[in-house]
């Protein structure tokens, strides 16, 4: 996974504030707009680009997006990338777990974890570990991917137990702890859905008291 440097694309400063970023967008789009002038096929595709920069630092929640993807691939380096062996795809699996532990988990987004998680662990890596036949390698592969799916929505953690149903399949306990890990997110999730109903629920009924209290 490679995340285009939106800010390069744009000339400006990582954290540019909003100001910036509109007074760069016009200036590159004066030099490279179709419209402005004969433009050669490179301008227009370069264009685009600066278009799609534009349009993700622009808007608050595409920025914050972009901002921890391009953050997780720096974070987890070059090896992200390329052919790994199956010992390589385990030191890159640790390697994840313990920066994820190390980050402030309010400012995770969960999507674009999973889209990244996605990425590093596609059917080519899964299908490494399962060419080695060894059941060492993929009950701990699956032992520390397990955790780090802790950080997913209940969602995140069942798209990302679809990739690796293969390994799963070679092991039923940690197959069942994956899916009671999910069943405990989902039932967390629908605790945290209706707790501000409950809340107002109650408050609504402590005004009524009070207001026949003081009749």
């Amino acid at each position: 996974m490679t995340t285009k440097d939106y800010y390069q694309i744009l000339e400006l400063e990582v954290g540019a504030d909003k100001s910036s970023i509109k007074k760069a967008y016009r200036k590159l789009a004066m030099r490279y707009h179709p419209d402005k002038q004969v433009q050669l096929d490179s301008n227009s595709s370069y264009f685009q680009e600066i278009q799609e920069a534009y349009e993700t630092l622009i808007d608050p929640y595409k920025r914050e997006q972009y901002l921890q993807a391009r953050w997780l691939e720096q974070a987890m380096g070059k090896n992200s990338e390329g052919f790994l062996s199956a010992s390589e795809i385990i030191k890159l699996t640790i390697k994840t777990e313990q920066y994820l532990n190390g980050v402030d988990k309010f400012k995770l987004d969960s999507y674009t974890l999973l889209n990244y998680l996605l990425s590093i662990f596609d059917l080519t890596r899964i299908n490494t570990i399962l060419s080695e036949k060894n059941q060492s390698i993929e009950n701990t592969f699956l032992e520390h991917l397990i955790v780090i799916s802790t950080q997913l929505s209940s969602d995140g953690q069942s798209q990302l137990k679809e990739r690796v149903k293969s390994i799963l399949e070679n092991n039923n306990n940690l197959h069942q702890a994956w899916l009671e890990q999910i069943a405990k997110k989902k039932k967390s999730e629908l605790h945290d859905k209706l707790i501000i109903p409950a809340v107002l629920i109650l408050v609504l009924l402590i005004c009524i008291v009070i207001y026949f209290s003081a009749k």
